[in-house]
């Protein structure tokens, strides 16, 4: 789970397989259920794993293909493989009936700069393909896992595939995309923060390491605001701002200096004239 992609997705189902109840949306941050979480995760890995096997490469790729595990975590892109000597099941949550799993998938869009004489068919592209009928042909190809659960119900596709109770089973949690405009950026952080407590390096306890990543959100929160809040002044203002700089340019502070110092001659007698009354 070391590196930053696998390694938050991994973070984020075991967070949201500790949440309160089924129901119970992914828990916040700070809460005392991630808290908890977080915690056990240390202490799994200090108890019954080890740095070394946290932050391996192939021990998937070792166990699996050598069938000497006792339990593999993993992800299923194209169907389920072949389950020899294997028992497919959820992740096992803090509670009986919850648990949690990383969902990850592909976006389908149409641009908005798509030429006008393509728009009818590209929208019916998307919508053939995401379309029931379609969706179960590349399920039985074993080329995608569909969102659509009711095809897990289907009988055809159910004696021609592997795992339909599993996928019905399954409690997916998306990757934390919407929480900020830079997910690249947000993710090394979240990481970062956390794999500094759960390896010892620098934070000391689950709470601030907890805090540290919520914070994320208000630090990009606030830079964003910041930079939206400059480009707009500097939209709404840049008539002014060329109008007072174009003004400036115009002033002749050669005859301006000239006059301050014709001034200064002018008064000067004046003033030494008046301190006489005093």
């Amino acid at each position: 789970m070391f590196d930053i992609e696998n390694g938050l997705c991994s973070i984020y189902e075991f967070l949201y397989s500790c949440r309160e109840s089924y129901e119970s949306p992914f828990p916040e941050l700070t809460s005392e259920n991630v808290i908890y979480a977080t915690n056990l995760i240390k202490t799994i890995k200090e108890e019954l794993s080890s740095n070394e096997i946290f932050q391996a490469e192939t021990v998937f790729e070792n166990n699996y293909f050598e069938k000497n595990a006792l339990f593999i975590k993993f992800w299923t892109f194209f169907g389920l493989p072949s389950m020899d000597k294997y028992i497919v099941s959820p992740l096992p949550g803090i509670k009986e009936g919850i648990s949690g799993s990383a969902l990850i998938g592909y976006n389908i869009g149409i641009d908005i700069s798509i030429d006008p004489t393509k728009k009818m068919s590209a929208i019916k592209a998307v919508s053939i393909m995401t379309s029931r009928e379609f969706q179960k042909r590349e399920v039985l190809k074993g080329l995608i896992i569909s969102g659509m659960t009711s095809l897990y119900d289907d009988e055809e596709v159910c004696s021609n595939i592997i795992g339909c109770d599993l996928y019905k089973e399954v409690q997916p949690i998306a990757k934390p995309i919407n929480r900020t405009d830079n997910y690249i950026e947000y993710s090394r952080k979240f990481t970062h923060y956390f794999y500094d407590y759960l390896f010892g390096n620098k934070i000391e306890t689950a709470e601030s390491a907890l805090r540290k990543i919520d914070d994320i959100d208000t630090m990009t929160e606030d830079i964003t605001t910041a930079t939206n809040n400059l480009n707009e002044l500097v939209s709404n203002n840049s008539v002014k701002l060329t109008d007072a700089v174009t003004s400036l340019s115009q002033i002749d502070f050669e005859g301006l200096n000239k006059a301050i110092t014709d001034l200064q001659t002018a008064v000067g007698p004046m003033a030494n004239l008046m301190k006489g009354f005093r």
